[in-house]
């Protein structure tokens, strides 16, 4: 199950930011599905990524409609926002794990997550299980604390998405053919890093 952040409803740009995030979203279900095989994410298959404040917003409606209750399989979490470090979509780690927890994501049998934004596991999250320093590493230990034993993953630094507007009859539409993690150039330059392949740049989270 795919759960994303839009961007904040009135802003600016909201309109060709909500298309680029259209156009990344599938590019992450194509590359999830080369990879790992969920079936939920086969290009024969419906599609249907849900909106994690939209979500929370019919709780208030409706506080018996949780996670398990959404089309999509929930036992793995694809979580795709803008991030950095420390946050996702401005959200610490505690925060998004006190989301998901008022989503149901216990009943709803959560194994793994995936935080699929900019650099919330780099490499320099260790030396040790027990430095909480990047948002994967928070979000895993508030899930611990709450008795939620969840795999959290996130790419080592950030993620990248080659491509942009292609034509599509008299408009046009935002589509990515390649998705990868790397730093910024000058890094790669200087010999310091490399760019990764999807699915070799992932990290798992500690605790």
């Amino acid at each position: 199950m795919m759960l994303f952040f839009g961007k904040a409803k009135g802003s600016a740009d909201e309109a060709d930011e909500n298309a680029s995030r259209a156009g990344r979203l599938q590019a992450l279900r194509s590359h999830f599905y080369a990879w790992k095989k969920w079936q939920e994410f086969a290009p024969e298959v419906p599609f249907q990524p849900h909106a994690i404040q939209q979500m929370l917003n019919a709780l208030d409606d409706n506080p018996t409609k949780q996670l398990r209750d959404y089309k999509g399989d929930p036992s793995i979490l694809v979580l795709n926002a803008h991030g950095n470090d420390t946050v996702f979509n401005g959200y610490s780690g505690q925060q998004v794990a006190e989301m998901l927890q008022r989503l149901g994501i216990g009943a709803a049998g959560t194994r793994e997550i995936w935080v699929a934004a900019c650099s919330v596991a780099l490499q320099e999250q260790q030396p040790g299980p027990a430095t909480i320093s990047r948002f994967v590493n928070e979000l895993r230990d508030h899930l611990l604390q709450a008795g939620l034993d969840i795999k959290v993953y996130g790419p080592r630094n950030i993620l990248w998405y080659s491509g942009g507007l292609v034509p599509l009859g008299n408009q046009h539409k935002y589509e990515y053919d390649e998705v990868y993690i790397a730093p910024e150039d000058d890094m790669i330059a200087q010999g310091k890093d490399r760019k990764y392949a999807f699915n070799e740049g992932w990290l798992l989270a500690h605790p």
